[in-house]
């Protein structure tokens, strides 16, 4: 069989998958399956026997214990179904990530908060990080700036004026495009002491802020526009925005925000 073909086996019976998850908990007799499972001793004992054919189960005097083969099996299809659960729940957050952001741990979107716009309330997940900004003391902020925007610029003056000192890294084309009213308000904001500014050749798909301990990760759509923004304090979630704000950063060089013109 292919490995599709075993995929499929098990997709194809929501009551295969509970039977070996049944045996995965205990070793468990067919009748106790069957009453578990409420299905019928038949559609057990077929089941069970194409396990065994499959070596995901051993028989054990009546009683089926499954094998480390069957547990990675299991394992695994479970967590396929975990990740196509959190994917499709958040379909605009992860198209808009890009391939850059293919590695953001799962379990943090699932602990996370998720805002995302909507025709009633395009402008949600902005609010929702210009509020964050307003509460999250940090004494330094490391934030991926992938589009020009002023309203971000604005949103980050609470910051600012808590003390808080900015490295912001800006994608090159960020510079290039940004318009001359955009590029003159974000000049007059970033004429800051408190303000790193950086330029990174490499374009990037997301934008992210990394505080003492939370990490937001935003998104946006074809036309610039803020779509999504994920918060979380997951560590893992910590530790894959700082490597990848590092990357960015090691890649970029510093200017003098007149640069902006």
């Amino acid at each position: 069989m292919t490995p599709r073909e075993y995929v499929n086996f098990l997709a194809n019976s929501s009551t295969r998958h509970q039977i070996l998850q049944e045996i995965a908990e205990q070793p468990t007799a067919p009748r106790t399956l069957a009453s578990k499972c409420s299905c019928s001793r038949p559609t057990v004992h077929r089941a069970l026997t194409k396990f065994q054919a499959y070596d995901w189960v051993d028989d054990l005097e009546d009683e089926y214990q499954i094998t480390s083969v069957g547990s990675r099996i299991l394992h695994q299809y479970d967590a396929l179904l975990e990740t196509l659960s959190i994917v499709m729940e958040y379909p605009q957050f992860f198209n808009q990530l890009g391939e850059e952001g293919m590695g953001i741990p799962l379990e943090a979107v699932e602990s996370g908060t998720i805002v995302t716009a909507t025709p009633k309330n395009p402008h949600a997940p902005h609010s929702h990080f210009a509020a964050r900004l307003r509460n999250l003391p940090s004494e330094q902020c490391y934030v991926l700036v992938p589009i020009a925007s002023p309203r971000f610029i604005e949103a980050g003056k609470p910051l600012l004026q808590s003390g808080t000192t900015l490295e912001l890294v800006y994608d090159q084309s960020v510079i290039e495009t940004a318009s001359s009213e955009d590029a003159t308000e974000m000049r007059a904001e970033l004429e800051n002491d408190q303000v790193s500014l950086y330029v990174c050749p490499d374009s990037f798909s997301f934008g992210l802020a990394l505080f003492d301990e939370h990490v937001i990760v935003g998104t946006h759509d074809e036309n610039g526009q803020f779509s999504a923004c994920l918060e979380s304090t997951n560590p893992e979630l910590y530790t894959w925005a700082t490597n990848k704000y590092t990357e960015y950063r090691e890649a970029a060089h510093q200017i003098d925000p007149s640069e902006f013109s």
